[in-house]
C-alpha cells in the first residue's frame, strides 16, 4: 500500500507525473519510479523514519532509483520526501519495511 501525504502543494504535484514506490511493504530492496525524473533535471530523495531522523539521502537523476535497504536496522514505517532542484516538495509518501 503506497500512501501519499496530503500537506504537498497541489500545484506542485500537479506539474510532476506520479512516483512509484515498491514493493510496500518491503524487505530487501525498494525502488522508487517516476517517469520525468531524466526530464526535469536533478531531484533529491530523502528517507526519514517516525522520528524524523534521516537515515538515506540521494539525488535522482533517472527514471528509477533502487535502494537496497537489507542492511538498514530496524522495520516499521519510513517516510520518503521527494523534492525538485529547487528543493520544492514533489510528493511524500510512507513505505513499511519488514
Amino acid at each position: 500500500i503506497i500512501t501519499s501525504v496530503s500537506n504537498v502543494s497541489p500545484l506542485l504535484n500537479n506539474k510532476y507525473s506520479p512516483v512509484k514506490i515498491y514493493p510496500n511493504p518491503a524487505k530487501d530492496y525498494i525502488t522508487i519510479s517516476r517517469e520525468c525524473f531524466k526530464q526535469t533535471g536533478d531531484c533529491q530523495i530523502k528517507i526519514t523514519n517516525p522520528l524524523r531522523q534521516q537515515v538515506f539521502q540521494s539525488a535522482i537523476n533517472e527514471k528509477q532509483l533502487h535502494i537496497d535497504i537489507s542492511e538498514w536496522p530496524k522495520s516499521g514505517v519510513y517516510f520518503i520526501h521527494i523534492a525538485d532542484k529547487d528543493k520544492n516538495t514533489i510528493d511524500i509518501q510512507r513505505i513499511v519495511l519488514e
